[in-house]
C-alpha cells in the first residue's frame, strides 16, 4: 500500500489593504510608538495626526497588512526634472523577529511598484527604512541600483 503524497500548499499574499484612521485603532500600539522612535520630534498625537492627514493625501501611499504597515510618497526629484520619483518612507512589521511577518511585509513593495508606475515614475528609492531585507526587496521589484550622494552638515 502506497503512503498518499503529500500536497505542497503555497501561502497566499497577504492582503494588503489602504490605511484608514480606523486602522489606527487596531494596528496603533505598535505603529505610534514606533514612529516615535523613528522620529524623536514626533509625539502621540503627532503621529495620529499625521496618520490621519496623509490618509486623504493623494502623495502618499499608507498600506497596512496583519502584522505590517508601508509608507511610500511621490514627490519631485526637483523643479526641473518632470517625472516625480516615489520614495519609501518606511516598510515596517510588528515583530522584527519574526521571518514569516518579514517575507509577507516584502508585498508591499509589490504595491509600491504598482504605484508607481500608474503614476509614470521610473524610479523607486528604496530601503532608507526597511525592515524587509535587500534580497527580499530585490525578488519583488527586481534589480536594485545604488546611487551615492554627497552632502554636508549644517
Amino acid at each position: 500500500m502506497n503512503a498518499p503524497a503529500l500536497k505542497i500548499v503555497e501561502m497566499a499574499a497577504p492582503t494588503v489593504r489602504k490605511f484608514d484612521t480606523a486602522d489606527l485603532s487596531l494596528h496603533g500600539k505598535w505603529i505610534v510608538p514606533r514612529m516615535m522612535q523613528a522620529y524623536p520630534h514626533m509625539n502621540e498625537r503627532g503621529v495620529a495626526s499625521f496618520l490621519q492627514t496623509i490618509n486623504y493625501n493623494n502623495e502618499y501611499l499608507l498600506l497596512f497588512a496583519d502584522t505590517g504597515v508601508a509608507l511610500a510618497q511621490v514627490m519631485s526629484a526637483h523643479t526641473l526634472d518632470a517625472k516625480p520619483i516615489v520614495h519609501e518612507r518606511f516598510v515596517w512589521v510588528e515583530n522584527r523577529e519574526d521571518k514569516e511577518q518579514i517575507k509577507q511585509a516584502a508585498e508591499f513593495y509589490v504595491h509600491f511598484y504598482r504605484w508607481a508606475k500608474s503614476l509614470g515614475t521610473e524610479v523607486i528609492i528604496v530601503e532608507e527604512n526597511s525592515d524587509v531585507p535587500h534580497e527580499l526587496v530585490k525578488e519583488k521589484l527586481g534589480r536594485i541600483f545604488t546611487r551615492q550622494q554627497q552632502f554636508a552638515r549644517v
